[in-house]
């Protein structure tokens, strides 16, 4: 697809290559937008061409005043001097005379050259656009015609091939025509775009021209502001700033070139993939089609379509020779008409027919031309013959007109049954068959039509100058469609005023991701042109071309009651990496803007309950206009034609005077009128004021709603009427309260006297940041003030509505709890920006002891004082009912609100502090906290409806809990005070001390030092004198955990038994052979007998026993560390003889004899047996 995506602060920006999506379809508009530019090219090649010998005679008049000031140099130099020795000349008058006379004359021949001055480099620039830039396209212009000549004959000879030519052979010839396709489609892209990068390059060079003449002149920027010649100052700052714009516009066309280069390569792809030929044969057969299977089933995809765009050819008879042809014609259905568009005779505009109501026509397949694929339109005045390129596209026409009709009818549709003729002649469709005297309307008695002719042709050729945007697509009459708006209503139906504007279709709005734009605009525009005498007899004319300009980008999605009241040009970064220049136009309804950069085409609307205000922040080389959004965010555009401060005042008066008039409830005509004078007065105004300061009168005054000096800035008129209602927007250019430095608003009401003031904090934070923190969309600050809630708890079950925003910018919702939490209302009455900002929570009504009814409302107020500092105050108010009664209940309330504010203003300070250390703490609290979403409307939602009768019970035990919770608060407070109190005795110690921080250190490490030494010494102490005890204790008392050991156990102790580790220690000859070696017996030794006799106990016996034991014990262990070292050298010893044995059988084979075999057999079961033992 021939676009892209960019992301904005609130929507998604859409670029569209119209000009791609023109290209890859082969539209009548792109083939007359391509010829016509391909006209204007030759033009303005000619045109650079005179104007280089222009510069040539620049510099000659130039080098000729140079001559000039030398000859009068000579001359006029020696008179001037004090020994010049002619005594005719006077010495008192004379001499001083032509002294004078010779400076000023040097300085004016000097300023002449500066005026004259060129810089010899643009000459260079020129030549190498005229020979490199102008002959690549010229070569490429040559190269399109010839394959677009080719490929119309290819086309029109396979249409013309006939029924009966043989699938096969149809198919081959449709191969050879998708391959010249493709080479069409691909020198159309590619001649698109470098249209657009010669016009990039067309327009860095002529702002290099300009910069090269007298602004870049030697000292021209001293004489410049300085001057005291009207405009100049003003023409070279222009110039200056409009240069500084340029680089800027040139870096993001860099960018915006290289994805208009990936969108182009995917455009191909995707548009021959799309005109690839089907494989199968029976779509190249006519002969099986029939009138019912030339329908898509009305269950399928294509069968939903409403709406189709594309070239068919149509059997025509010239109108002189009566020769018969087939003529090319772009077939359009949508909305319930159908009509069609061609090519200009001159091939530089698109013309249409009229505009036929579907049920006015039966279209069906038409069989008995031998020709395939062929259908009828027919009506009660006429009947064609059609003929499309496939059998796709036959089922697709068929089963469009069948599906517009059906819903048509279904509809009762009051466009469908009529036929709509073009008001414009210019516009109209001129013959060239007889078929097409059947298509428009040649003699017409519409008093409409010959009433907007003459407006056409009189009135707005007083308009005619040009235009003041770049258009999506530029051909012949492309100011014509334009124009064509003033007077004409706009609808959704293609046709010549959108075909030499847009394309075949408005490529902008089919791309609109406004979801709002959609739903409001999509209401249904009559096919029918209508006369419209929408303007006033006060509405300027500049201000009549930019309305127009809007509605040809708008079309119908513009109300008939809109007007345009503001236009300027800016450049917006919807991003940190795109610099998108743009055309903003803004109505009594919304703010429109249009972006065409590369061909990158983009429409947004945003409507005003989505604004706040706007300002502007001076730049060096341009003003950055500033406007601040509900949710948070905020526009930022350079603005470097004109003058911002009257562009931000305009803005600033018509945000405020809608709000003014939403809510008095104006008659819509009387308010427009009331916008137009005001902005008119707004620009008489700064008019006045710089042709003051172009004069240098001095400063202007003026009575009219604000003062202007000579630097552009403006101050208040102390009779400007501001409402003070609580929802009104105070613009900072009208900044009539004063910031004390605590930040308390003189502008700004206090509360009523009946709000009691709980608690007032300073946060070194800016107004707005704390704004986010409390009410951003990720914010949970708020959650700890839901009335009688516990702070602690987790809050996974709340639910809120959205921000329901009013038309007079006040931010409603309702906040659900669950179990004991209860709902509560929040509205954001007033916003300033990053100034002051007002919110209140209302709770429901709460029935509480004593069935005593009361809301409580909080109010929270924020004031900001300077940039980077703000104060909030937290005020509450409780309905008095019963005084008596309730006097308790009041008291106890004020105490839980009192702990519920101190607990908020806790997790408010511990959020501030999450951004504390951020440089940019506004950016930083809107990524944490998130924006404020929102959405417009006047009208309650239902739950808003079901709070104001909602009323919640507070039972006695949840009013003591929460009573309790205050009393648990407080003597934490109280610890932490304690706490505090501790920590300041011992600083106010260590200050009475006044010791330095080195010996103060040298201290505690000695301190710490002797702690650890009497640690340890008390340590050893006490470990010596348990192990005492313990002595004591195996010396006093007898042990009884002993074992006594007999003779007969000793044997089995001392004698550990190895021969285990053998298969059969008596046999093997490889462990005999490790016995010897390692000098260990064979056998075991014989057990002890049985029968021997044991020598009586005694106490003495027994102890020898017990020391035996111990003797025995470490032989055991011994004994086993014996063993399994033994069984280690076993392992080795029959690892190492297992190789041997290999090496000798494999090496050695002689000497591998009977006895050295069964050797090896002996080694071979050894490690076998230690095999198995590891396992």
């Amino acid at each position: 697809m021939a676009h892209k995506h960019l992301p904005t602060n609130e929507n998604l920006i859409r670029l569209v290559a119209v000009g791609l999506k023109e290209a890859s379809t082969d539209t009548p508009c792109f083939r007359a937008s391509i010829r016509y530019m391909d006209s204007a090219i030759s033009v303005f090649t000619h045109s650079l061409r005179e104007m280089a010998d222009l510069l040539q005679r620049y510099t000659e008049i130039s080098n000729e005043i140079q001559s000039l000031e030398e000859d009068f140099n000579i001359l006029f130099d020696p008179m001037t001097k004090s020994d010049f020795s002619n005594e005719m000349v006077n010495k008192d008058i004379a001499a001083h005379c032509m002294e004078s006379t010779a400076i000023g004359t040097n300085v004016t021949l000097r300023l002449a050259r500066s005026v004259l001055y060129v810089n010899p480099e643009i000459f260079n620039k020129l030549q190498f656009f005229l020979e490199t830039d102008i002959p690549q396209y010229l070569s490429l212009r040559e190269q399109f015609q010839t394959i677009q000549q080719k490929y119309d004959t290819l086309l029109s000879n396979y249409l013309g091939l006939p029924k009966s030519n043989e699938p096969a052979k149809s198919k081959e010839d449709a191969l050879q025509l998708y391959e010249i396709r493709k080479q069409y489609i691909h020198v159309s892209l590619t001649l698109w775009t470098t249209i657009k990068r010669l016009e990039i390059h067309l327009s860095s060079f002529l702002v290099e021209l300009c910069g090269s003449l007298w602004p870049s002149a030697p000292g021209m920027a001293k004489v410049a502001r300085n001057s005291v010649f009207p405009g100049l100052s003003n023409a070279y700052n222009s110039i200056i700033r409009l240069r500084e714009c340029f680089s800027i516009q040139a870096a993001s066309f860099q960018t915006l070139l290289s994805d208009l280069s990936k969108v182009k390569t995917t455009t191909e792809k995707g548009v021959t993939d799309l005109f690839a030929p089907s494989t199968e044969l029976s779509d190249y057969d006519a002969a099986v089609l029939n009138g019912k299977n030339v329908y898509y089933d009305k269950t399928s995809k294509e069968a939903q379509q409403l709406e189709k765009h594309g070239w068919v050819f149509m059997k025509a008879t010239f109108l002189n020779t009566h020769n018969p042809t087939w003529i090319q014609r772009w077939l359009f259905i949508k909305g319930d008409v159908f009509g069609f568009l061609s090519v200009s005779a001159n091939g530089q505009y698109v013309e249409q027919s009229d505009c036929f109501g579907v049920q006015m026509a039966d279209v069906q397949y038409f069989p008995d031309e031998d020709r395939k694929f062929c259908f009828e339109i027919k009506t009660q005045q006429f009947s064609l013959i059609f003929q499309v390129e496939t059998l796709v596209e036959l089922k697709s026409w068929l089963t469009v007109f069948r599906t517009v009709k059906a819903k048509a009818v279904e509809n009762s549709s009051k466009y469908a049954s009529a036929r709509y003729e073009c008001l414009i002649d210019r516009f109209r469709l001129i013959p060239v068959v007889d078929e097409d005297y059947n298509l428009v309307t040649i003699h017409s008695n519409n008093l409409q039509k010959v009433k907007f002719n003459n407006l056409i042709n009189s009135q707005l050729s007083r308009v005619y100058p040009g235009l003041s945007i770049n258009p999506p697509l530029v051909t012949q009459t492309t100011a014509l469609s334009v124009l064509s708006h003033l007077y004409l209503s706009s609808g959704n139906i293609p046709g010549a005023a959108t075909a030499n504007f847009w394309g075949f279709v408005n490529w902008g709005l089919y791309y609109v991701t406004n979801a709002s734009f959609k739903n409001d605009s999509s209401h249904s525009c009559s096919p029918k042109p209508i006369l419209e005498l929408r303007y006033p007899s006060s509405y300027p004319d500049a201000l009549k071309l930019a309305d127009a300009e809007l509605r040809a980008i708008f079309e119908g999605h513009v109300k008939q009651d809109e007007f345009t009241l503001v236009h300027f040009k800016c450049s917006w970064s919807p991003n940190a990496t795109q610099e998108l220049f743009c055309n903003v136009y803004i109505t009594n309804d919304a703010f429109y803007i249009y972006t065409n950069n590369c061909g990158l085409i983009s429409v947004s609307r945003i409507s005003f309950s989505s604004f706040l205000h706007s300002k502007v922040i001076h730049k060096n080389h341009y003003d950055l206009l500033r406007m601040y959004l509900v949710s948070g965010l905020s526009i930022k555009m350079k603005v470097f034609i004109g003058s911002a401060e009257e562009i931000c005042e305009k803005i600033n008066f018509v945000l405020l005077h809608q709000r003014s008039a939403d809510s008095t409830e104006k008659d819509l005509r009387e308010v427009n009128t009331e916008l137009l004078k005001g902005v008119k007065k707004i620009s008489r105004s700064y008019a006045k004021a710089a042709k003051l300061q172009s004069l240098n009168v001095g400063r202007h005054k003026s009575g009219i709603g604000a003062t202007s000096n000579a630097m552009g800035s403006t101050e208040p008129n102390s009779d400007s009427n501001i409402d003070t209602g609580i929802s009104t927007i105070v613009i900072p250019s009208q900044d009539k309260g004063k910031i004390t430095e605590k930040g308390t608003n003189e502008e700004y009401p206090s509360p009523h006297t009946s709000y009691e003031l709980l608690l007032q904090k300073d946060f070194p934070l800016p107004a707005k940041a704390l704004f986010h923190i409390l009410f951003g969309d990720k914010s949970s600050t708020l959650e700890s003030l839901l009335t009688l809630s516990h702070p602690e708890k987790a809050y996974n079950n709340i639910q809120y509505t959205p921000w329901r925003c009013d038309s007079r910018q006040k931010l409603t919702r309702i906040v659900w709890g669950v179990k004991r939490l209860t709902g509560t209302l929040q509205c954001i009455e007033r916003m300033v920006n990053n100034e002051y900002y007002l919110f209140t929570q209302t709770s429901p009504k709460l029935r509480i002891m004593f069935g005593i009814l009361r809301r409580i409302v909080l109010r929270i107020e924020i004031t900001g004082y300077g940039s980077h500092n703000c104060t909030m105050a937290v005020y509450y108010h409780l309905e008095r009912r019963n005084k008596k009664v309730g006097y308790l209940v009041g008291l106890l309330l004020r105490r839980v609100l009192l702990y519920r504010v101190e607990e908020f203003c806790k997790r408010v300070s511990k959020f501030a502090d999450s951004i504390l250390d951020d440089s940019r703490k506004i950016a930083s609290a809107l990524r944490e906290f998130g924006v404020v979403t929102k959405y417009d409307s006047d009208t309650k939602s239902k739950e808003e409806v079901a709070f104001s009768k909602q009323v919640t019970y507070i039972s006695f035990k949840l009013f003591c809990t929460c009573y309790l919770e205050r009393a648990s608060f407080k003597a934490s407070q109280a610890i932490r005070a304690f706490g505090h109190v501790i920590t300041s005795v011992i600083v106010f110690i260590s200050r009475v001390l006044n010791m330095e921080l080195f010996w103060i250190l040298l201290l505690g490490i000695s301190m710490l030092f002797n702690l650890f030494l009497m640690g340890k010494t008390g340590f050893s102490y006490w470990q010596e004198r348990n192990i005492r005890k313990y002595m004591d204790s195996l010396t006093n008392e007898p042990s009884y955990i002993q074992r006594a050991i007999s003779l007969t156990e000793m044997e089995e102790i001392i004698q550990s038994p190895t021969t285990e580790i053998s298969y059969n220690a008596n046999k093997s000859l490889c462990f005999s052979q490790f016995a010897k070696t390692a000098k260990m017996p064979v056998s075991e030794f014989e057990p002890e007998d049985s029968n021997s006799e044991f020598l009586p106990l005694s106490t003495n016996l027994f102890e020898l026993r017990v020391r035996r034991n111990d003797l025995l014990t470490e032989i055991k262990a011994l004994n086993d560390l014996e063993r399994n070292y033994i069984h280690k050298q076993w392992r080795d010893w029959v690892l190492e003889e297992s190789k041997n044995c290999d090496h000798i059988k494999a090496k050695l084979p002689t000497k591998y004899d009977e006895q050295i075999q069964r050797y090896c057999e002996s080694v071979g079961k050894e490690m076998m047996n230690i095999s198995k033992n590891l396992l």
